[in-house]
């Protein structure tokens, strides 16, 4: 069954496996971004609105309003730590909530699949092969939250392969410790050939290195934005074959925070593409709180905000 212009998939509810937070997976380089006067993203599709329009636009590979939910490529959570409810929404009256329990470090995952890839999920375009995506949410945390806590973690642009979802590159919002946004670029790709084998475990290998990372300079997170809905993308290129090209660059409310290029992501491996999107929460000092997250698009070219 499909709905308005986008795929509908089945629902997991699984127990999440640990991922180590930045202890054991720290970032190479942390230094704040220079302030950039030029215009952050290019203008947007005259489609790209709040909800889900049908038919999507051409450059869309797919959207989620979470008002027809069914559960995308795979949905995992911890004492119902995720979860599709009313209210607050930024679209619509649904959104998706991840709570920060505390004591709980995973709160599960939900997985938004797209392109080729594992067998066995559901996905939008799986015929397809992506080495470049954009892809826009709106995120609000709870209006309390403490000055002092980031988030962990905004989103996810995964390239996941084999039965086990092994992970080959892993470019993430992921600022557990800070306001600001710290993207992080990781690979399990070394001079061509990839070395993760084990899904979600791959976070305890040596394999899974960090390449790169680099801190925003506006308060994002912390207390100054608690309550207030912000629109974020995420843009993430591949490398080309012995050129290290590839690229991860973050935006809030148009204003392009994190841009990080030089990035030897893959290589010659063309074991997978970009094919995988992820909402989730792994955090060794919670907060106790909630933040939801609503309207994601997926595309292929910038899409903006409202």
């Amino acid at each position: 069954m499909m709905s308005r212009g986008r795929p509908l998939f089945s629902l997991l509810v699984l127990s999440a496996c640990a991922r180590p937070g930045p202890e054991v997976v720290p970032p190479t380089e942390s230094t704040p971004s220079p302030v950039v006067d030029e215009p952050a993203v290019p203008d947007p599709a005259p489609a790209s609105k709040l909800g889900c329009p049908d038919p999507l636009p051409a450059e869309w590979i797919a959207c989620e309003d979470f008002e027809d939910f069914a559960g995308w490529g795979r949905f995992w959570t911890v004492e119902d730590s995720i979860a599709v409810e009313k209210a607050p929404s930024h679209s619509g009256e649904n959104s998706l909530r991840i709570s920060h329990k505390v004591g709980q470090y995973g709160s599960g995952m939900a997985d938004l699949r797209f392109g080729q890839g594992p067998a066995g999920d559901v996905v939008a375009k799986p015929d397809a092969s992506f080495r470049e995506v954009w892809v826009r949410f709106y995120i609000r945390t709870h209006e309390d939250w403490p000055a002092d806590k980031g988030i962990s973690e905004a989103v996810e642009v995964m390239s996941v392969v084999g039965e086990e979802r092994s992970i080959a590159v892993d470019a993430t919002v992921y600022s557990p410790a800070q306001a600001q946004a710290q993207a992080i670029a990781w690979s399990c790709v070394h001079d061509s050939e990839m070395r993760c084998s084990t899904g979600n475990k791959d976070w305890f290998t040596k394999e899974l290195r960090t390449l790169k990372s680099e801190l925003g300079s506006s308060p994002l997170f912390g207390n100054e934005r608690a309550g207030d809905w912000q629109c974020q993308e995420i843009h993430v290129r591949l490398d080309d074959p012995g050129q290290s090209n590839g690229m991860l660059e973050f935006w809030s409310d148009g204003v392009r925070e994190v841009s990080i290029d030089g990035l030897e992501f893959v290589n010659a491996w063309t074991g997978a593409g970009l094919n995988n999107v992820r909402f989730a929460s792994f955090w060794k000092e919670q907060a106790g709180l909630d933040h939801h997250v609503d309207d994601v698009v997926i595309s292929t070219a910038p899409i903006g905000c409202d």
